[in-house]
């Protein structure tokens, strides 16, 4: 059903090698995934069923000449839409307890990576969650010499405070109070000396 991750990392795996040979013609590395996460339950207000099948924004690879795009569906993507924290809430019956940007660390002499995202879902009831991603391990790839880009997580944090990572899973039972926590990889960086990328 995730077929889409292998497309992903065979473009990613192509575009990587490219950028060896041409690497003030590419960007470095994105988040590549469309990390799509699915969760499944009732409203606990409306009593509606509902099925949220979300994919999430990561960050782009930089360039020679700027930082990466932060925030951005992958390069694989398409006809794909940002959900609204109060939209999600309110179709879906869960706290958006956070949404904002992961940032790339800064590192003199290079531009960094884009920012990819930390999202935070808590239950107000039960329900199940299905989440297929890459880029769980191995960082996202940069330019020559640069520092490594970041990688894709999904922990759900009981509400007895245990936390679990998933990669890829289905139908993990969901308790209310339970938080799904979804952090996006930020983008690869590209190392520049005197303007010039290396």
């Amino acid at each position: 059903a995730y077929y889409f991750e292998t497309r992903l990392r065979l473009i990613d795996m192509l575009w990587h090698c490219l950028s060896n040979v041409m690497p003030d013609r590419l960007p470095a590395g994105h988040f590549a995934s469309i990390f799509g996460t699915v969760i499944a339950g009732e409203h606990p207000d409306t009593k509606r069923r509902y099925t949220m099948v979300e994919p999430q924004m990561g960050g782009w690879g930089a360039t020679a000449e700027r930082a990466g795009q932060s925030a951005m569906f992958s390069t694989n993507h398409g006809d794909t839409f940002n959900c609204p924290v109060e939209i999600a809430e309110a179709r879906y019956g869960f706290n958006v307890l956070e949404k904002r940007l992961s940032l790339a660390p800064q590192t003199n002499g290079e531009h960094q990576g884009g920012a990819g995202l930390v999202l935070k879902y808590q239950m107000r009831n039960s329900g199940l969650l299905s989440t297929g991603y890459s880029h769980a391990n191995v960082p996202v790839w940069s330019g020559p010499q640069a520092n490594s880009g970041g990688v894709n997580k999904l922990s759900v944090i009981s509400n007895r405070g245990e936390c679990c990572v998933h990669h890829l899973a289905s139908g993990v039972e969901l308790q209310k109070g339970d938080i799904v926590e979804l952090q996006t990889a930020y983008g690869g960086a590209f190392k520049v000396v005197n303007d010039t990328p290396l």
